[in-house]
């Protein structure tokens, strides 16, 4: 669908829920490069989002907060790779979302997902990147 649109910008953001559903790691790489394999083209700028400080979300409250921050840091350093790899630009969620904890409206009442205003926050962060892309995206 992506494709038959001709974008030149695309924004990414998987993992959170294959994380939280138990997908293998190996799994999910590979299908996040087969994706960027898929979009990248001349003149698309392809931002990808990492995962975010998810030991911040109601939802992970009781899971081990060690083990939990050992797979997010395993998940964002397989992200970034695959990204690099791939020519696209990483949009760094886990560092730039950091305000979680003193923003709770940010999630939604299920404790997991964004809220309205979590999205508006997350586009901004998405933006952010782009903008700084955008320089060697033009070659500038």
């Amino acid at each position: 669908v992506a494709e038959a649109q001709h974008p030149s910008i695309i924004a990414i953001w998987l993992g959170t829920n294959d994380l939280d559903d138990r997908v293998d790691l190996a799994t999910f790489g590979a299908q996040l490069r087969t994706l960027l394999s898929a979009l990248s083209a001349p003149n698309v700028t392809v931002l990808v989002a990492n995962l975010p400080d998810l030991t911040l979300l109601p939802r992970f409250a009781t899971t081990d907060q060690v083990a939990l921050h050992q797979q997010i840091s395993a998940w964002n350093g397989a992200i970034a790779d695959d990204v690099h790899t791939a020519g696209a630009t990483l949009v760094d969620l886990y560092a730039n979302w950091s305000d979680l904890q003193s923003h709770p409206e940010y999630i939604s009442g299920d404790g997991f997902h964004p809220s309205a205003a979590g999205a508006q926050r997350i586009a901004g962060i998405f933006a952010d990147a782009w903008h700084k892309a955008a320089p060697l995206a033009s070659g500038a």
